[in-house]
């Protein structure tokens, strides 16, 4: 404004500088190029509230992501302690798998072993039949004797008695074993 008093001031004709500030007075406020300082200061408040806004919005998005990572990180020591306890269980598993192969190894030798002994006594009774016990009884000796013989042919009878049990255990324990190992 106080440029354009100088201006008026300088020129010759009143009139022209008269037309001039009349114009330029009439000329709407909105259309000079300067911003006047409460429109700046709106412009400014204005800007601080959306800056605030976006600030609490980010501060809402952080707090958010961080209960997510306390989530996730959560998630991940259950993970990890499943993951040991799988582990634990597969070498405990593991474990007992072998000494299920060991067993049952000692229970095939085992009945390998009945098998024989029993074979052996099956063989033996098949060559002496029921003749021995025949010929002890026909022959009629000393009844000492005969009480002796008759004393050890039941204690070889329940010998056989006796193998044939731990035979029929033997088979027995091996089926179980071998259950146990399909089991796991």
């Amino acid at each position: 404004m106080a440029r354009l008093n100088h201006f008026i001031r300088r020129t010759r004709g009143g009139f022209v500088s008269v037309s001039i500030v009349i114009l330029l007075g009439a000329w709407p406020a909105r259309a000079w190029p300067a911003e006047s300082d409460s429109d700046r200061l709106d412009n400014l408040r204005t800007d601080i509230k959306t800056a605030q806004k976006n600030q609490s919005k980010n501060k809402q998005q952080q707090t958010h992501i961080r209960q997510q990572v306390v989530e996730l990180e959560t998630d991940i020591d259950q993970l990890s302690q499943t993951v040991s306890k799988l582990h634990r269980q597969k070498h405990l598993q593991a474990q007992q798998i072998d000494q299920l192969n060991i067993t049952l190894t000692e229970q095939k030798e085992r009945l390998a072993e009945h098998q024989q002994l029993l074979a052996h006594l099956a063989r033996r009774a098949y060559l002496n039949g029921q003749q021995e016990y025949l010929k002890l009884l026909i022959n009629q000796q000393d009844p000492a004797d005969i009480q002796r013989m008759l004393s050890y042919y039941r204690y070889l009878q329940l010998a056989h008695v006796s193998e044939i049990d731990e035979l029929e255990a033997a088979i027995a324990a091996l089926l179980q074993t071998q259950q146990q190992l399909t089991e796991l």
